[in-house]
This record gives C-alpha cells, sequence and structure tokens, in this order.
C-alpha cells in the first residue's frame, strides 16, 4: 500500500510497521493537504526509509507551502545530496542560509554531504536554534 502511495518503487520489501507508518503520514496529508509539517513528517519518514525519490518530492511540496521554513530546504539539500543531484543540493543550502540557518558542513573531512563540493566552502549550523530546541 505504501509502496503506491508513494510511488517511489523503493518500498517492496517493506516491513509491515514501516509501511503503516508512512501510509499514515501519507494519509494525514491527504486530511490536511495544507500542512507543511504533515508533508514535512512525511518526507522525513520516505528520507529515514530509503525512500529518496519520494522524499525529495515530498519536501518540494513541504516548500512550496512554506517557503521561509529552513527545515525542509536543509533536508532537501540532504537528499538531493544522497541522488547525486549536487547543483540542486548546493542550491537547498544557499536558499537555507538565505532564511537564516546557517548550515556548517566541514567539506575537508566529510566530503560526503555533497559529494565532490570544494573543501573551500562552509556552512555553520546551530542544530539546537535549527530544530528549534533553543
Amino acid at each position: 500500500v505504501a509502496t503506491m502511495l508513494l510511488g517511489d518503487g523503493g518500498g517492496g520489501n517493506m516491513a509491515p510497521e514501516v509501511a503503516a507508518l508512512l501510509t499514515e503520514l501519507r494519509q494525514a496529508t491527504d486530511h490536511a493537504p495544507g500542512d507543511p509539517d504533515g508533508w514535512g513528517r512525511f518526507a522525513m519518514a520516505c528520507e529515514a526509509n530509503g525512500l529518496v525519490g519520494a522524499a525529495r518530492q515530498t519536501y518540494e511540496r513541504a516548500i512550496a507551502l512554506a517557503p521561509r521554513d529552513p527545515r525542509w530546504t536543509y533536508r532537501l539539500a540532504l537528499v538531493a545530496s544522497r541522488l547525486g543531484e549536487f547543483d540542486a543540493a548546493w542550491s537547498a543550502l544557499a536558499r537555507t542560509n538565505e532564511l537564516g540557518q546557517q548550515v556548517q558542513i566541514d567539506l575537508r573531512s566529510t566530503n560526503a554531504v555533497l559529494g565532490t563540493a570544494s573543501a573551500g566552502a562552509q556552512y555553520s549550523f546551530q542544530e539546537s536554534t535549527f530544530f528549534g530546541n533553543s
């Protein structure tokens, strides 16, 4: 059921509990299609379960509904990098910074978040502020 809802094709071997959770979160977006947090929760569940294509599309919906919320642009950057879409990932990180959230990635040591990104690029990320845990 979740695979049909997601249209990602990645849920063939999905545990029933995961499929149930994804279905529940997807249904929540049907009941409140204008709720960016609902779309964001659904996207995070997709991302956590390897459905990165579905996560990308769903983060984009959350961003369309709440274009000034840096949580979704940040998560979109991570998903885009997993998909090998490095230009899109950099753009999403730049947008996150424009929204007032500084994202820190030490590319000299990680070089993984955005694959072949330049070692001189740096962002600063304050997780507690970013996730509202201040």
